[in-house]
């Protein structure tokens, strides 16, 4: 799972300390941001980020 792999980097970069827990992806964005602000625009980066990536992978299909 390549696609995974790049999420997982992505949350590492935007996170220092990440939670090991089951459940991925969509979480760890709440978990490693106190303020709500920086959830938010954690948010958006990560949609801009999947956005980008999905119309690269698409191009390279």
């Amino acid at each position: 799972m390549k696609a995974g792999y790049i999420l997982s980097q992505f949350a590492k970069s935007y996170c220092f300390t990440l939670k090991k827990t089951e459940s991925r992806f969509v979480p760890i964005l709440f978990d490693c941001s106190v303020q709500k602000v920086q959830i938010i625009v954690h948010f958006f980066m990560f949609l801009v980020f999947l956005k980008n990536s999905i119309i690269q992978y698409a191009y390279r299909a």
